[in-house]
């Protein structure tokens, strides 16, 4: 939402790094992981301002989960065909 909003994603100030699903996939199988299942979902307070605003315009024009939730979760293994 932010996204499209300013132009660019403000990441909480005291996470040191942020990944997108490509690259958290990218990065896993390049270090030898095989990525079974990506899920998002949504971590914060649910009377927080952002959360009503991604729920009203989620109501009217559906949005794409990467979008309508601000939490990545990454299933993966070590893929032992690799190595």
């Amino acid at each position: 939402m932010i996204v499209l909003l300013k132009g660019n994603a403000m990441p909480h100030k005291q996470h040191t790094c942020w990944f997108c699903e490509c690259t958290l996939k990218q990065l896993l199988i390049r270090e030898g992981f095989a990525v079974r299942e990506v899920n998002y979902d949504t971590v914060y307070d649910l009377t927080s301002i952002l959360h009503r605003i991604t729920k009203y315009i989620n109501f009217f024009i559906p949005l794409p989960d990467r979008f309508k939730h601000n939490t990545l979760f990454v299933l993966a293994y070590i893929d032992t065909n690799i190595r």
